[in-house]
């Protein structure tokens, strides 16, 4: 049975507005006045506590569905970060999706998913995604079924979508672009997509485009992707004359069933001249707070912040100098103190620790210092940028790297109300920063060093390296040179290793004048090789 129109396959409610709302019905089936409503401070639906316990449905308008064909609904929820107030046990919801031919509790018989009990944290979203076949044609009714116990916190939902569960389904789930580039210099952005479908996939395209044109700017056949699979895929692009323009990352896929999340948002790129500075926009720029990346509040403090490979978009270059961003509390003032900034290269992606994710781990060994001065946070202004130009310039190879921020002990310090905001890009449940702070000692402990989803805003200046393909060792010309997807030795070797800037080893071969690489990624590798006992050791580009 339909009340008003219906809706056609495949169906999208962010359910972030009153009017979107409004498209939904409620059911409030055990009658205590209290239902699924729109929530003015999260702007988005919820279902919030009540004296008794939760039987209340959500319910879609009228879709049409087909007997017989499998489809997805996919949808994100969050529940109110609330414990109990003595034995701060985290307060759990319960909740299920259903499917019915009626918008009734009695006509939503069919369960898709029960959820069971669960708890978020603040900032942390939880994302469903199910599969359903329906035995009849025609209109019918997906809900959300929340039935939690009496009086517990409260369930958000958002985002709902269902879709046609078919072979050929692909999206662009990540977009990552330098928003700072030079004219006629190539640049590589880095697009990530998900094979949403049912079947393995390789006859697809991923490009940029002109989001105001739709002229392709670069583009590049994907690998292989197995269901429900990510990938990263880098394309390439030289930008023409200088001004302004809108990127856009696409994938294209002959037959795709639901092309609406085919296509990223845009990023504004700016176009510069080829003589002026480079830059590297690392992140983007979403939130603020003052933990990173200097901490000026106590004596001593010392912060660490992992930023991926792919959010770096380059690779041999040497870094000159980071900009910051951050909105100042110093009226008609300053306030200077030392620090020290330092740099590695690293195989970690977050910095918490294994047995709780909510404390941190900070690395001790392999670092280069690239900075030990003086930096000012000044004047009341916002989005105020500080440049720290780097006393050594720090080469950049490729892969992860780590940047310590360090305030070294010191009386000089700022009071909650004067610290500057810096700018922070959040990325939850990353941990891919971690922090140490005191007014008391400079040696910092496991027990008093956090984790954090904040990674700083970061811009970095830098200058190209250029290296060769074939490296010449030592004085007897023996050289090793990568030909395909293999590395040829001038000689036979005892042993050869091939390791990553971060020293983990990647391939290895023995006896041999040859070692295959096929499987690495494209970037900088240490090679060590033992030719008539004597140990050889090179940095290597190895491409595809």
């Amino acid at each position: 049975v339909a009340f008003g129109p219906y809706y056609e396959i495949p169906f999208a409610s962010t359910l972030d507005s009153e009017e979107e709302i409004d498209k939904w019905s409620t059911v409030d089936n055990n009658s205590d006045l209290n239902t699924w409503g729109y929530d003015l401070s999260e702007k988005v639906v919820c279902y919030m506590r009540a004296p008794i316990a939760a039987d209340d449905y959500l319910v879609s308008p009228p879709l049409m569905f087909e007997a017989g064909k499998p489809y997805q609904i996919r949808y994100i929820y969050y529940t109110t970060n609330w414990v109990e107030p003595t034995t701060f046990n985290p307060i759990m919801e319960k909740m299920e999706i259903c499917f019915g031919s009626e918008p009734t509790a009695e006509g939503l018989s069919t369960q898709i998913k029960d959820l069971g009990e669960f708890h978020t944290a603040s900032g942390i979203y939880l994302r469903g995604k199910d599969l359903f076949t329906p035995t009849t044609s025609g209109s019918a009714y997906v809900a959300f079924h929340a039935y939690s116990d009496i009086d517990r916190g409260g369930i958000y939902l958002r985002d709902v979508s269902i879709r046609e569960y078919s072979a050929t389904d692909m999206s662009v789930t990540g977009f990552t672009a330098n928003i700072t580039v030079n004219s006629t210099i190539e640049q590589t952005y880095y697009v990530d997509v998900t094979n949403e479908g049912s079947a393995t996939v390789n006859n697809y395209t991923v490009r940029l485009v002109n989001a105001d044109t739709n002229e392709v700017l670069g583009s590049i056949a994907g690998p292989s992707i197995a269901p429900e699979d990510t990938t990263t895929v880098s394309v390439d692009w030289i930008p023409g004359e200088e001004g302004k323009i809108r990127v856009v990352a696409e994938v294209v896929l002959d037959g795709d069933t639901y092309p609406a999340d085919n296509v990223s948002d845009p990023v504004d790129v700016t176009i510069a001249s080829a003589t002026d500075d480079k830059w590297i926009t690392v992140n983007s720029d979403v939130t603020y707070g003052w933990n990173f990346p200097f901490y000026l509040i106590t004596r001593y403090a010392q912060a660490q912040c992992i930023y991926l490979e792919k959010e770096m978009q380059k690779s041999n270059i040497s870094i000159t100098g980071m900009e910051f961003l951050y909105d100042g509390l110093l009226s008609g003032s300053s306030f200077t103190r030392p620090v020290r900034v330092y740099m590695k290269h690293t195989d970690r992606s977050d910095l918490m620790q294994t047995s709780n994710i909510y404390k941190g781990v900070l690395e001790t060994s392999g670092w280069t210092l690239v900075y030990d001065g003086d930096i000012t946070v000044e004047g009341n202004e916002m989005s105020t940028p500080l440049y720290v130009r780097f006393d050594n310039s720090f080469d950049y190879e490729g892969g992860n790297i780590n940047v310590m921020f360090e305030c070294p002990m010191n009386s000089s310090t700022l009071s909650d109300s004067y610290h500057p905001s810096w700018h922070f890009n959040e990325i939850y449940g990353s941990g891919r920063s971690a922090l140490y702070r005191s007014n008391l000692s400079d040696t910092p402990t496991t027990a008093d060093t956090y984790s954090y989803d904040h990674v700083p805003y970061l811009r970095v200046s830098y200058e190209n390296n250029e290296q060769t393909g074939i490296m010449t060792i030592g004085e007897d010309d023996f050289s090793i040179s990568q030909f395909g997807d293999k590395l040829l030795m001038s000689s036979t070797c005892q042993d050869v290793r091939v390791y990553t800037l971060a020293g983990t080893l990647v391939a290895g071969a023995t006896d041999t004048a040859a070692i295959g690489v096929g499987s690495l990624s494209n970037g900088i590798y240490i090679v060590r090789a033992m030719v008539d006992g004597e140990v050889k050791t090179c940095k290597m580009r190895i491409g595809k």
